[in-house]
C-alpha cells in the first residue's frame, strides 16, 4: 500500500536514456546538408554563373592534374610566401616601434586601424585596377591582408601597458631626483664664507706656485708636511705634470683646479693650499673683491 504524498512516477523513467549523437556525425550531416542546398539553389537560380558541387566533382581530378593549373597554383603559393614574409618582417618592426614609441603610435595608429578595418571586398577592385591580373596583384593582396594584422598584434605585444601580459606595472615606483640648484650668487657667497673661515683659522696657505723639479713622492711629502698636518687640499690654475704625478700617491693630499673649487671640498679638508694663479682665478670668478685683504667675510 503506497504512502500518501509519495512523488508520482515520471513518464519514461523506466526507459533507457538515448545515446548522445557524435559531434563528428553532426558536422558531417551539416556539411552534406549544405552541399545539397548548394546544388539545389544553384541549379534553380543561377546554373550558368555558379559552379555546382556535382560539376566540381566531375572535373576535380582533371583540373588538379592540368599543367596550367599547377603552374598557376605554384605562382599563387609563391606570392603567398613572399607576401607573408614581407608582412611579418616589416609589420613586426613597425608594430614594435608603435608599441614602444608614443610619437610613432600617434602618427600611424589612425591609418593602421583604418586600413585594418577596411574589408578586402573594397580593396580587391583597387588592386585589380592598379596591378591587373598578375603576380604583382596576388602579392599586393597577400601583403594587404596580412600586414596590418601583424602591425596591430606586434604593437599590442610590445606595449608596456599594465593591461597587457608582460606589460608595465600600474602605479610603479618612479625614480625621483631630490637635487636642487642654488643661484650663482648664493654659491659665490658660500664660497666666500668658506675661504674666510679657513683664513680666520689660519688654515689657508698661499704659495707662489705648485711645482717640483722631479717626480719624487717622498720629497713632495716632506715639503707638504712642513705646511700642516691632516688632509690637505691644493688648488692651482693648471697643475704641473711632475707635481701631479708626485702627489697622486699621497692619501691625505687632494688636487683640485681653481675652476672646480667649491664649498664642500674646502670645508671637508683640514688645510687649504692655494697658489697665486688659483687666487687670481678665484678673484675673477667671485668678482672684484680680493682674497688677501680679508673682504670675504
Amino acid at each position: 500500500m503506497s504512502q500518501a504524498g509519495a512523488a508520482p512516477l515520471r513518464a519514461g523513467a523506466g526507459s533507457p536514456a538515448a545515446a548522445p549523437v557524435s559531434p563528428f556525425v553532426l558536422k558531417a550531416a551539416a556539411g552534406l546538408l549544405l552541399l545539397v542546398l548548394w546544388e539545389i539553389v544553384v541549379w534553380g537560380l543561377a546554373p550558368g554563373y555558379v559552379a555546382r558541387p556535382s560539376g566540381i566533382a566531375r572535373v576535380f581530378f582533371s583540373v588538379i592534374t592540368d599543367a596550367q593549373f599547377l603552374a598557376a597554383a605554384r605562382a599563387t603559393l609563391w606570392a603567398v610566401v613572399q607576401g607573408l614574409f614581407v608582412s611579418l618582417i616589416v609589420g613586426t618592426l613597425i608594430g614594435f616601434m608603435m608599441g614602444r614609441a608614443p610619437v610613432v603610435e600617434h602618427g600611424l595608429r589612425y591609418y593602421v586601424n583604418s586600413l585594418f578595418a577596411t574589408p578586402m571586398v573594397a580593396i580587391l577592385p583597387l588592386v585589380t585596377l592598379w596591378f591587373g591580373y598578375n603576380a604583382d596583384a596576388r602579392f599586393a593582396v597577400i601583403v594587404f591582408a596580412a600586414f596590418f594584422s601583424v602591425v596591430v598584434n606586434a604593437c599590442d605585444g610590445a606595449r608596456s601597458a599594465p593591461l597587457f601580459v608582460g606589460g608595465g606595472k600600474a602605479m610603479a615606483p618612479v625614480v625621483r631626483s631630490h637635487e636642487f640648484d642654488l643661484p650663482k650668487k648664493v654659491r659665490a657667497a658660500g664660497l666666500r664664507h668658506a675661504l674666510s673661515a679657513k683664513a680666520r683659522d689660519a688654515k689657508l696657505i698661499v704659495l707662489d706656485s705648485a711645482a717640483v723639479g722631479e717626480v719624487k713622492t717622498k720629497v713632495l711629502a716632506a715639503r707638504l708636511g712642513k705646511l700642516g698636518s691632516g688632509h690637505m687640499l691644493i688648488v692651482d690654475g693648471a697643475f704641473d705634470r711632475k707635481f701631479a704625478l708626485s702627489a697622486r700617491n699621497l692619501a691625505k693630499v687632494s688636487l683640485l683646479p681653481a675652476a672646480g673649487l667649491n664649498v664642500y671640498d674646502v670645508l671637508r679638508r683640514d688645510t687649504l693650499v692655494m697658489t697665486k694663479a688659483a687666487i687670481q682665478a678665484i678673484e675673477e670668478r667671485l668678482g672684484s673683491e680680493r682674497l688677501s685683504k680679508g673682504t670675504l667675510a
